[in-house]
């Protein structure tokens, strides 16, 4: 847990607090995953809440990914009209080490929300001896 606590806060550093809240709805999905690596959980994909399962994971993912993306700086991929951004000022937000930055704690972020779900995971044989 302290792992977590220190893991979020130096990736707050680098991304932005929107990122943080938006991340967190994730520790389900990776408990799930975990639950799912360590036999503990069941996913049947012919049934109709295997399906719901498997479609919650994806839209929460997803909008976690958009959000990520979305939030952080503007990757320019296929960047056919370089000739038109010439004359214009670049929002500090593109630079390349804002870049390496926003990656970074995203990063964090993630290892953050991975530690505090490996946390939940292993409460679960405490709590079925009791």
């Amino acid at each position: 847990m302290t792992l977590n606590l220190n893991l979020n806060g130096v990736a707050l550093k680098y991304t932005s607090a929107t990122l943080a809240a938006a991340s967190t709805n994730s520790i389900p999905v990776i408990t799930f995953f975990l639950a799912l690596l360590l036999g503990m959980e069941t996913l049947k994909v012919r049934t109709r809440t295997g399906v719901a399962k498997l479609v919650e994971v994806v839209i929460c993912l997803g909008g976690v990914a958009t959000l990520a993306f979305y939030k952080g700086p503007h990757f320019k991929f296929l960047c056919f009209f370089k000739h038109l951004l010439k004359g214009q000022n670049q929002h500090p937000a593109t630079s390349s080490s804002s870049h390496k930055s926003w990656a970074k704690g995203c990063f964090l972020m993630l290892s953050s929300n991975f530690t505090w779900s490996i946390w939940l995971v292993f409460q679960v044989p405490i709590f079925d001896e009791v």
